[in-house]
């Protein structure tokens, strides 16, 4: 059985949000029997999640990465796609979105560690999310699934997912009217 590690990060602005989406998240990793390693940053950018990310699949593990603003709504919930030799990201309008995803496998290993290795790559993409999406759309054949909306959802998508609603608490200035609007999902 392929260990399964579940990451997460936080730091000061985000811990509002940690304390609502946190519990939920334990529940069901508890639940899944998958390890969950929440790690506190005193800031933190998506490159960080990239280097998480990183570390447990260079580890061989399989690794579920969820933004600290995302909850879970069902903690008994076992239909994420299975990931083998690849990456499976939730999605928005914009395409990808890294604010969940699974990965395993030299695949998922080669891109996370092309988008970190990319020249200059703080002055040509904003985020990682545009850096992975730009190694996906340069090499067509990398193969990618998607994680339904009807599994993780977002603001664009309406109703809440099956398993998690991800809350983008990037769009909040203030970072505790987030918390609460998660909290209302409770």
């Amino acid at each position: 059985m392929v260990n399964t590690q579940v990451l997460t990060m936080y730091d000061d602005r985000y811990f509002p949000i940690m304390k609502v989406a946190y519990p939920a998240m334990e529940q069901w990793a508890s639940h899944a029997n998958f390890s969950l390693y929440p790690r506190y940053y005193s800031s933190i950018s998506g490159w960080d999640k990239l280097k998480f990310v990183r570390e447990a699949l260079l580890s061989g593990a399989r690794a579920i990465w969820l933004d600290c603003d995302i909850l879970i709504c069902d903690v008994y919930f076992q239909d994420l796609p299975t990931v083998t030799e690849d990456i499976a990201f939730s999605v928005d309008s914009n395409g990808i979105c890294t604010g969940a995803f699974i990965a395993h496998g030299k695949f998922a290993l080669g891109l996370v560690t092309a988008a970190m290795a990319l020249p200059l790559r703080n002055l040509f993409f904003k985020k990682e999310q545009d850096a992975i999406k730009g190694l996906l759309k340069l090499y067509p054949e990398l193969k990618q699934k998607h994680i339904p909306t009807d599994v993780i959802s977002n603001p664009e998508t309406g109703p809440v997912g099956k398993f998690a609603h991800h809350i983008w608490a990037g769009d909040y200035e203030d970072k505790q009217k987030a918390a609460d609007e998660l909290a209302k999902l409770l």
